[in-house]
């Protein structure tokens, strides 16, 4: 008997930025052979899980580039309020996802274990970021973060550019850090030098 998807978390993707460091749109920017968005949709869909993605609503590339898949496509239209207003807008349309992993459509070298670890993890624990190892403390602490179901009406209230940040602010004793060799939880796309390097 196959198992209902809902009783896992679901990858919440957020790609309605502005790219104004970028100069551009990002997400569309050819990074070995395919857009950016794709590499991270292409690990995510290989997960037994929902996924879903926040962009602006007349962002006409983006939507090509995601027209394929079939995942939960979210337009949103005022993007322009920043990241926390676009993460509220996800959850409520995923409200009936039982926790979130968020994650950030220009972070394309995570890899795949990674993103399966943090959704096993929330079985146990309400919030998991991961961190990846250093020299010497503290650890570098990364993306994506996920969260149970009792945090929706904290995410709901998200607004303005923030995030989820001031949620683990004010739960820093649920926070389970999860450590991990994987780069790709610290490296995402700023800029078009980003495009080249090694990840």
């Amino acid at each position: 008997m196959q198992r209902s998807k809902q009783r896992y978390p679901g990858f919440l993707i957020l790609a309605a930025g502005q790219g104004r460091r970028f100069g551009g749109n990002k997400l569309t920017a050819m990074l070995d052979n395919k857009p950016v968005i794709q590499h991270c949709l292409d690990t995510l869909t290989t997960l037994d899980h929902p996924v879903a993605i926040v962009y602006e609503h007349d962002n006409t590339e983006l939507s090509r580039c995601i027209s394929a898949y079939r995942i939960h496509k979210i337009p949103f239209d005022a993007a322009h309020l920043g990241m926390g207003a676009s993460l509220a807008y996800g959850i409520e349309q995923t409200k009936d996802w039982n926790g979130w992993v968020i994650c950030l459509g220009d972070m394309p070298w995570i890899l795949l274990s990674t993103y399966q670890n943090i959704a096993n993890k929330l079985h146990n624990h309400v919030i998991v970021r991961p961190t990846t190892p250093t020299i010497s403390p503290p650890q570098i602490s990364g993306h994506p973060v996920g969260f149970q179901q009792r945090f929706k009406q904290e995410l709901l209230a998200l607004t303005g550019d923030k995030g989820a940040k001031c949620i683990i602010s004010r739960h820093k004793d649920m926070l389970y850090s999860m450590e991990t060799s994987d780069y790709g939880i610290v490296l995402d796309i700023d800029r078009p030098s980003d495009l080249n390097r090694p990840p």
